[in-house]
């Protein structure tokens, strides 16, 4: 059984416009890839370098009390 022209068309249109749209994506996943490896050049990979003190008090003690409330508490006080 053959598909009318007209369904055959806009499937390819459907078909050729979701390759374009990956082709998209793996373009900006190559430019982040590029990115990161250049940051790595310039810094060293993450666990190579000493953590300073604010990176080891990160996040804020503030924003840590609020994560470990339960979720009830926090609604209660708005």
């Amino acid at each position: 059984m053959s598909l009318p022209g007209a369904v055959r068309t806009l499937g390819s249109l459907y078909v050729a416009q979701a390759f374009e749209e990956i082709v998209q994506m793996q373009r900006a996943a190559d430019e982040a890839h590029t990115a990161v490896e250049q940051l790595q050049d310039q810094h060293g990979p993450p666990t190579q370098m000493e953590w300073t003190d604010e990176q080891r008090t990160w996040p804020p003690s503030r924003i840590m009390r609020r994560s470990k409330e339960p979720r009830a508490t926090r609604l209660r006080r708005r």
